[in-house]
């Protein structure tokens, strides 16, 4: 009776107080406190029969009932012992075999019961695609912008989001599409109880296509069971430029999972043509595995004028404030052109908190807080500065070159697919400040040179970045997934939408 009593005070100490206190933990430390808490158990209250009889449990397996084979299991190793030998009970028990029953953690159990009571079409979707949130960035832009297609094309869509993080461009996502919060529900869970149950709603409810951008628990889920996810689904994943760590060693998803789950993976979607060549070289897989699909742009950037001002020598860089981004290049070349200035549209990350002092002692470096749309800000500038040290191609790019501006940008990743020597000024020795300040010079002051450029440039993202480009591209890639006839209807659809829009533009000119 005593050890009854205990046990039930230790469980209400746990669930009342401990628990919630452990679920605001990081994930590994959660996990490894829980499992402590456990072997804690196992050790004060079922450490032996005679506890376990204390407590009032019936005692199963004994010590001696765990030396042999139980009636029911050697049955059926019997029956299947003549196709494989090594099932052979006599063989097995020979050789001194205990066994035991595993104790079973519903933990798991209950968050899946929990998801799948949120999932709003039980019997299914077509597309389920996977992402760690959905805030401001160039990969959850793209996010958007898949999203925006599938609804178009009215595609039964999930998407599943996989961290806890809040996800400030989530009143972007379509209404059509279903959102569910995985990473709320399940990030008091281990990284590996987590994987259990997202592979077992995505068995359960049998997508056409499985599509991971940039989730790191899906990747998992690829990798370690990709074989049984390819069977009930077409996988794609979507890549765009390696990290590189401080010893400027390449690492990121692609580095630390396409090895193993290549082969569970239709397509590789990427923003360039410069990374499939970077992951080809190094893992030997074919450049058929990568599509490349231009990410779209505000086309509304196309229609503002370029400017021609000489007195405009404002320039604009904007990114995040961390080690790829290199503000404090930035810094330099604001240095060397004291008559320019620099106007910065940022956030600090943790490595970058110390910069923003830096900024704010430089005379002709002004720092704004991060705008809601590039076209708030796109007319106030000629010049877009970026200092990238590793990218694929920069959202940002595309929309300058939209919008008009003339580009000087580090010659990294995929940029060149953009910015050459027609439509910008790319900087090879992309560490030098000086070099950067040649080039903003030089824009400044050939105005006629510039403006070229900038023309040019424009024309290279209405061929490759529009709207209507990228549908033809995804329904190029998904027309295996949808079929013919379906395919041959929405280009139809999207045809005569197109004709409509060009009569009623003309119809306003009018």
């Amino acid at each position: 009776m005593m050890f009854r009593l205990l046990y039930k005070l230790s469980l209400a100490i746990y669930r009342h107080f401990l628990r919630p206190v452990i679920r605001r933990l990081p994930g590994n430390l959660s996990y490894r406190t829980v499992a402590c808490l456990h072997r804690l158990r196992r050790a004060l209250f079922i450490s032996s029969d005679d506890s376990a009889q204390a407590m009032g449990w019936p005692v199963h397996y004994t010590a001696e009932k765990r030396k042999g084979i139980p009636a029911w299991l050697r049955e059926e190793m019997l029956s299947l012992a003549s196709l494989e030998y090594e099932i052979n009970p006599n063989i097995i028990q020979s050789h001194g075999l205990e066994f035991a029953p595993l104790a079973i953690h519903p933990a798991g159990g209950r968050v899946y019961r929990k998801l799948m009571n949120l999932v709003a079409h039980r019997e299914g979707y077509d597309y389920i695609l996977i992402a760690p949130w959905v805030k401001m960035g160039g990969a959850d832009l793209v996010t958007l912008c898949h999203l925006r297609y599938l609804s178009k094309r009215r595609v039964r869509v999930l998407l599943i989001l996989t961290e806890v993080t809040h996800s400030a461009w989530l009143d972007k996502v379509p209404k059509e599409i279903d959102i569910l919060q995985f990473g709320k529900e399940a990030s008091w869970l281990s990284p590996i109880e987590q994987e259990s149950v997202l592979m077992r709603l995505l068995i359960q409810l049998e997508p056409r296509c499985v599509h991971n951008i940039n989730s790191r628990l899906a990747w998992s889920c690829i990798k370690n069971s990709g074989k049984t996810l390819a069977a009930i689904s077409d996988v794609y994943v979507s890549l765009y430029c390696d990290d590189y760590d401080k010893d400027g060693c390449p690492v990121g998803y692609g580095r630390e999972f396409l090895r193993e789950s290549a082969p569970y993976i239709r397509k590789i979607l990427t923003d360039n043509c410069s990374y499939p060549e970077q992951i080809c070289a190094a893992y030997g897989l074919p450049l058929a595995a990568f599509e490349v699909v231009k990410v779209p742009t505000d086309e509304s950037l196309l229609k503002l004028p370029i400017s021609r001002s000489e007195g405009n020598r404002k320039v604009i860089w904007s990114g995040r404030f961390d080690p790829q981004k290199r503000p404090e290049l930035l810094l330099e070349v604001a240095k060397l052109l004291p008559d320019v200035e620099f106007h910065v549209y940022g956030q600090a990350v943790v490595s970058g908190r110390n910069k923003l002092s830096h900024f704010e002692s430089q005379k002709n470096i002004t720092v704004f807080s991060p705008y809601s749309s590039f076209q708030a800000v796109a007319e106030d500038y000629r010049v877009l500065l970026n200092t990238s040290a590793w990218d694929g191609l920069p959202n940002i790019l595309v929309e300058a070159a939209a919008s008009g501006m003339v580009i000087v940008t580090s010659n990294v990743g995929g940029i060149t697919d953009l910015v050459d020597e027609v439509t910008g000024f790319l900087v090879d020795n992309h560490s030098d400040p000086t070099a950067y300040a040649e080039a903003i010079t030089q824009c400044l002051s050939n105005i006629v040179v510039s403006s070229k450029k900038a023309e040019c440039a424009r024309l290279r993202v209405l061929q490759n970045h529009s709207w209507r480009a990228f549908e033809c591209k995804l329904d190029e890639v998904f027309a295996n997934l949808w079929g013919r006839n379906r395919m041959v209807q929405w280009a139809q659809a999207a045809e005569k939408k197109h004709l409509c829009e060009g009569v009623t533009e003309r119809e306003n000119e009018k």
